[in-house]
């Protein structure tokens, strides 16, 4: 709980210092511009993108596979859009990199080894 609570702080501080960095950069108006515009965009593809996701979840099941992979990935997509649409821009950036494909298979193998070690713990006693 500790760990969570300074890794919330420190991306905190992050993002205010980057809010300041980039408005004394560019100015204040196409910062604020910039914050609408990648909300905007979270919704767009927190739409289009997660009813994707769910279509290819379903045509996966009527396939008979399992839908493990795409799954997961729906989950990442709507989790990139979900950070695109909150202000900050280190989230948008990692937003970003959920969303596009080729970066969002970097994180496939993380999370399948995350959940075979979480499934690995819990054992189950009938």
């Amino acid at each position: 709980m500790k760990k969570i609570l300074i890794a919330l702080l420190v991306g905190m501080f992050a993002e205010i210092t980057a809010f300041i960095f980039l408005g004394s950069q560019i100015g204040v108006l196409p910062t604020l511009l910039l914050i609408i515009g990648t909300s905007l965009l979270g919704g767009i593809v927190l739409k289009k993108m997660g009813t994707k996701s769910f279509v290819s979840i379903k045509q996966s099941l009527a396939r008979g596979e399992a839908p493990g992979a795409a799954m997961v990935e729906g989950v990442l997509v709507i989790v990139g859009a979900v950070l695109l649409l909150f202000p900050g821009f280190i989230s948008d950036i990692f937003a970003i990199m959920l969303i596009v494909p080729v970066t969002r298979k970097l994180f496939l193998p993380i999370i399948f080894s995350s959940m075979r070690k979480i499934v690995n713990k819990r054992t189950t006693i009938v």
